[in-house]
């Protein structure tokens, strides 16, 4: 975030709220700079509902934060999708029994989501490939 915003992972976010599935956010932000980043990206408001760390007082890959956020929004971590940059945070959600994708680039991650039957086939053209915050699909 810091560095700047990936369009592609924003699209892959877009075309996945398009087909209405719920999404959420993860992520390991501070308290005071989230509110002030929502105002600045529009598309951080599009999810269901997000978990910010710094209000929290956890982090990932701390395991209770995965639990959290499964409690705060009744997500069934068989169908919840969660897709990180970092595999430690991965390997955390799966002992939750919560399905992961290891992001590498938007275009990796929209094929993924292709797999997954997440997304249909299609191309988005996506060409960046930096880190996406966290986000997690209820499935």
């Amino acid at each position: 975030m810091i560095a700047g915003v990936d369009e592609g992972s924003v699209e892959v976010l877009r075309a996945v709220k398009a087909t209405g599935m719920p999404c959420f956010a993860l992520t390991n932000m501070e308290e005071e700079t989230y509110p002030l980043r929502l105002r600045r990206f529009e598309f951080l408001g599009w999810f269901d509902g997000t978990i910010v760390s710094g209000q929290e007082g956890i982090a990932k890959p701390d395991l209770a934060i995965f639990s959290l956020l499964l409690e705060r929004f009744e997500l069934n971590p068989r169908t919840t999708l969660m897709t990180d940059d970092l595999e430690v945070n991965l390997e955390v959600a799966r002992t939750l029994g919560i399905q992961t994708i290891l992001f590498q680039s938007s275009r990796q991650l929209r094929s993924e989501l292709e797999t997954a039957g997440v997304l249909p086939p299609g191309d988005l053209g996506c060409s960046r490939d930096e880190g996406p915050m966290t986000k997690l699909l209820n499935m």
